[in-house]
């Protein structure tokens, strides 16, 4: 289950590689979120990619038969 969630969050990172948001103005938890990379640097991910993400999460949850008999 921890590796759909790396996975998930990887492909957005890919996607997603030019952010919108000066760095001055980036205030995490408001307009986006810092993201721990594996090697101890942050990725900026705006709350556009956030929602994307999570919504694709939840799809893929939802299609899942073992999730689904857990819950």
């Amino acid at each position: 289950m921890k590796f759909i969630w790396l996975l998930a969050l990887c492909a957005a990172i890919g996607k997603s590689a030019v952010c919108q948001i000066p760095v001055s103005e980036r205030v995490n938890g408001v307009n986006g979120w810092y993201i721990p990379r594996i090697d101890g640097t942050f990725y900026w991910m705006d709350m556009d990619d956030a929602e994307l993400l999570l919504k694709e999460i939840g799809e893929s949850l939802e299609n899942d038969e073992s999730y689904a008999d857990k819950v």
